[in-house]
């Protein structure tokens, strides 16, 4: 295994552990099981436990960011198309209930648990959003979408099923009209 394919595969078993058994038993140990590699091994990719929960951060962020960017990419308006994409990623994201759904509740549940800095890639990378999105649109506006998407994947992550999702798809197809230019 290369370099990148094992830090990847400790971070894969990272995420798979905390989403099969919880943020508790998120151990170098258990981890390195995991993922068949050696403690040592482990450490040569990340330092200590903090370093892997970062990396884990990271790497969620960067993941929302490609998929930003494949959802940016069908929008000829430009005018909103961050705010947009966010908001239509929201609703993805919540109807596809993937397995790294739980995993990415666990990375912040893990960054929060162990040091909130750890969580400070989401943040920078949350500012940055909000930040065009303002460049795009009002920043009332942006905010408002952007406030109501986080209110919708958090809802869906505590009261699970609370909303339908035909109820779910009205709310995004509301919020995503608010990003359009003004007519006229």
């Amino acid at each position: 295994m290369t370099g990148a394919s094992t830090r990847d595969s400790i971070l894969d078993a990272a995420e798979r552990l905390i989403a099969r058994d919880g943020v508790q038993h998120l151990t170098i140990a258990r981890v390195a099981e995991e993922a068949a590699v050696s403690k040592g091994g482990l450490f040569y990719h990340f330092p200590s436990k903090e370093a892997l929960v970062q990396a884990m951060v990271q790497r969620m962020v960067e993941g929302w960011q490609r998929a930003l960017d494949a959802q940016m990419a069908q929008d000829p308006e430009p005018f909103g198309r961050l705010t947009r994409a966010y908001a239509r990623l929201i609703l993805l994201r919540l109807e596809q209930q993937t397995g790294s759904t739980g995993a990415l509740v666990g990375a912040l549940i893990a960054g929060l648990a162990f040091d909130p800095r750890l969580l400070d890639p989401l943040h920078t990378q949350l500012q940055a959003w909000q930040t065009q999105s303002e460049a795009e649109l009002d920043p009332a506006t942006a905010a408002v979408v952007r406030l109501a998407t986080h209110a919708l994947w958090t809802n869906e992550l505590l009261l699970t099923n609370a909303i339908s999702p035909e109820l779910l798809r009205q709310i995004i197809a509301r919020l995503v009209a608010l990003t359009y230019p003004p007519e006229g």
